[in-house]
């Protein structure tokens, strides 16, 4: 749900730095603040979405250049006392940005293309809740107490059982030891994979996560990704010549 949550996100801001580098109504530094305006919104988004699906020591998740948005705004979302989900409140602002700019005209698309974006960013809404409810609802406890009174039953009865065995005392053992092995390898492999959000090793990798989500969304910024390849005129354009090119490359 994470990287579902993140893959929205992507899309979603790159659709709207697409529509607007793409419109003719707005000033270019018009367009231009618009772009890195959303990149920090998305980046803030997903550093307060990782904050709140994540149990870490340290959640100061780095955020894209937030010096360069309003202070008061931000100070009321970030204080400690402020109560309910703040990156719902940031998807929030995502869409305000979007509906006032539709209203200037800064998306020269049709309507159905625009509902697109709106699309992504229900998705983004919906993979972070499925992301929520891995850490809000934990395994039962019932469960896990059962779990491991059998387990610790197994442990004991295991090497009595097997004592019994006409073999070799060295024989009964090792299949004592190694059943025991894998059964309590089992139980703390599933008590570790129960919350994937945490401090520890085999945790996802959040701050990486974020430092990649930053770095996809600046790349998006930068003025000579703005411009797609257009066909050269040395470009093959006969089906006979680019079936032949294809088969000299196998």
């Amino acid at each position: 749900s994470v990287y579902s949550m993140r893959s929205s996100m992507v899309d979603a801001c790159g659709m709207l730095l697409a529509f607007a580098q793409n419109s003719s109504k707005m000033p270019f530094p018009e367009k231009f603040k618009f772009c890195h305006n959303m990149v920090r919104l998305f980046s803030l988004l997903h550093a307060l979405s990782l904050e709140e699906v994540c149990r870490m020591t340290d959640e100061n998740f780095p955020c894209v250049d937030l010096s360069g948005l309003e202070n008061a705004p931000l100070i009321k979302l970030l204080e400690q006392e402020q109560v309910g989900d703040k990156a719902l409140v940031v998807l929030s602002w995502i869409k305000l940005f979007v509906l006032k700019y539709m209203h200037d005209g800064m998306f020269a698309v049709a309507p159905p293309i625009i509902s697109r974006i709106f699309h992504e960013l229900n998705l983004v809404a919906k993979h972070y809740h499925e992301a929520q409810t891995v850490e809000m609802w934990p395994f039962p406890f019932p469960y896990v107490q059962a779990n491991v009174l059998l387990l610790q039953i197994y442990i004991i009865l295991t090497p009595l059982i097997l004592s019994t065995w006409d073999a070799e005392p060295w024989l009964c053992a090792s299949a004592a030891f190694m059943s025991t092995v894998c059964m309590s390898s089992l139980e703390m492999i599933a008590a570790e994979i129960a919350n994937p959000f945490g401090d520890d090793p085999n945790d996802l990798p959040s701050f990486e996560m974020q430092r990649s989500m930053n770095a996809n969304l600046v790349m998006m910024l930068k003025p000579s990704m703005w411009k797609p390849p257009r066909l050269s005129d040395d470009a093959i354009l006969t089906f006979e010549a680019l079936r032949i090119e294809l088969a000299a490359d196998r």
